[in-house]
């Protein structure tokens, strides 16, 4: 194998592929990365973990096509090294590879490429377009949801449903639950119902390094534990294997118990940033765990924060409201769990609404972006969390 390519991109395509390398793997070959030079004038690098798996496709001066492993570990502190601009040149011959850029000669020793296993792919039988930054901005709002308990796989994952004309995105760790929705770039073509549950970690890496990409393809099957692959209009793919969704929450599900909005017992608009603020003074300056009772009062349109209870560090905060409807309400919650959701709103005004004390606070932008948020109350002693 003997290709010239350019620095820059060669080193962009080394730094995608290189975060996929495993940390802990079976077989020493799975430590490098995977390089398929074609006689079309492409180059096709891959790593896997046997999970998920990386390619990236760049063009270059193939003068012998051929395929190839080379030390991953190495390839990706190269991307570091090479020079911004100019040319490098690879030659793999026999059990060496060969390569010069500048005035550097780099050898290193090829790994077996025949024990190189290919990584996890199926048949997709859909594919749907989606926007790079709305698809990436989707992913950062519902994964603070997703729980982080490896025990529990099922609760560390993002479901992804593509049905009718949209992506709905739900992530939950049964304290909390998340949910938006973006249309698809091809939305005038409806497809049937299909899920993807996979790991929330790489779900948003994976956006987060396509967020400025214009367009991503979704290609996905019907069938349980095959992967969901997204790829970028710049060569790049990342497929994820999934985990069985069977008895997740997805977004139908999800509509299907919110009660209906004229059933909420309360409902206030409140500035967002107010509210960020007082909830993170509350998470900083009180004990940890300690529930914040939050009180709607009607008459006075301010909610009432506070936390504390007997001999412990006790905390009162008010903050004005917009637009208040309903009835006088006291509930108590995590103020941890309520501010990771506050933080991932980018409106100007949150509306907050609940049914009771007993069922989960939703909050929303009061613009309506397709986020919603729910987060599940917690229970108190009768008179506790309250002032004095």
């Amino acid at each position: 194998m003997k290709l010239i390519a350019d620095t820059q991109t060669l080193a962009q395509a080394l730094r995608f592929v290189g975060r996929r390398l495993p940390s802990d793997a079976l077989m020493p070959v799975m430590y490098g990365i995977h390089l398929e030079a074609r006689g079309t004038g492409e180059v096709v690098l891959t790593a896997h973990d046997m999970e998920t798996a990386a390619t990236a496709t760049v063009q270059a001066e193939v003068r012998e096509a051929g395929t190839a492993v080379l030390p991953g570990r190495m390839l990706r502190d190269l991307a570091l090294a090479l020079p911004g601009t100019g040319e490098v040149e690879l030659v793999v011959d026999g059990g060496r590879c060969l390569l010069v850029f500048g005035g550097t000669q780099l050898e290193m020793a090829v790994l077996p490429v025949e024990e190189y296993p290919a990584p996890y792919t199926a048949d997709k039988t859909t594919v749907r377009r989606v926007d790079g930054s709305e698809f990436a901005k989707a992913v950062a709002q519902v994964v603070v949801a997703a729980g982080q308990d490896e025990t529990l796989p099922m609760l560390t994952c993002v479901n992804l449903e593509l049905a009718g004309r949209n992506l709905s995105l739900t992530a939950t760790d049964r304290h909390r639950m998340a949910l938006a929705q973006i249309p698809f770039a091809d939305a005038h073509r409806k497809v049937s119902p299909v899920a993807h549950l996979v790991p929330a970690v790489e779900l948003k890496r994976a956006a987060r390094e396509f967020s400025r990409c214009q367009t991503l393809t979704l290609a996905v099957t019907d069938e349980p534990g095959e992967p969901l692959t997204i790829a970028s209009d710049d060569g790049r793919t990342v497929s994820m294997r999934q985990l069985y969704p069977g008895g997740y929450p997805t977004g139908k599900k999800l509509n299907s118990i919110l009660p209906d909005p004229g059933s909420y017992a309360v409902t206030v608009d409140v500035d967002a940033r107010a509210l960020r603020a007082a909830v993170t003074r509350m998470t900083l300056l009180m004990e940890r765990h300690v529930p914040m009772a939050l009180t709607v009062d009607p008459e006075t349109r301010r909610l009432h924060l506070y936390g504390g209870d007997g001999d412990s560090t006790r905390l009162s905060d008010n903050v004005d409201v917009r637009e208040v409807q309903g009835e006088a309400l006291r509930a108590a919650f995590n103020p941890e769990l309520l501010l990771g959701g506050l933080k991932v709103f980018k409106s100007r005004v949150l509306r907050l609404q609940m049914v009771s004390p007993h069922k989960p606070l939703l909050v929303e932008s009061a613009g309506g972006d397709g986020l919603r948020f729910l987060v599940m109350p917690v229970r108190i002693k009768e008179g506790a969390a309250a002032p004095n």
